[in-house]
């Protein structure tokens, strides 16, 4: 039997983000939506797409980059290595594994716009027949904090 593994706490609201800082990525963190969507990410922070990476943890499934892509936000178009190596910020399902890649949206939210509402396709990249074959959309949807409230910027 595997040892037991103590959960990692999610980084504060107010730590900076080490993935600002690594360039190149369009993906900001979900640090990076907090300043202006506090409500929303103290919302998200309270379902099980915060704590996705964590359940990997937990079976030491971590490292299976067949496994990750589902579990961590920037899942990237350029392979899954760079998985290994995310920040704090990037691993769990935050916002920008939903609403797109937020690093523009952050630096100047007039000009560069996210998805306000994600379509169900977004959902079934991950909540497969095969992986989650109970997976229903409509009350998925309902059931996510952040979703059930309206998105307004501090």
């Amino acid at each position: 039997m595997a040892p037991q593994r103590a959960l990692e706490p999610l980084p504060s609201l107010s730590a900076p983000s080490d993935t600002a800082a690594a360039g190149g990525s369009l993906f900001a963190g979900w640090m990076a939506c907090a300043g202006c969507h506090a409500e929303n990410v103290n919302g998200w922070q309270g379902n099980g797409h915060a704590h996705a990476y964590q359940s990997l943890v937990s079976s030491e499934q971590q490292f299976n980059l067949n496994c990750l892509p589902c579990h961590v936000t920037d899942k990237g178009a350029d392979g899954t290595d760079h998985l290994l190596d995310l920040s704090a910020d990037l691993k769990a399902v935050g916002c920008e594994a939903c609403h797109g890649a937020g690093r523009r949206h952050a630096d100047d939210p007039g000009k560069w716009q996210v998805v306000a509402k994600p379509t169900a396709d977004t959902c079934t990249r991950c909540h497969t027949q095969e992986r989650d074959n109970t997976f229903d959309y409509a009350s998925a949807v309902s059931r996510i904090a952040c979703a059930r409230t309206e998105i307004v910027a501090n």
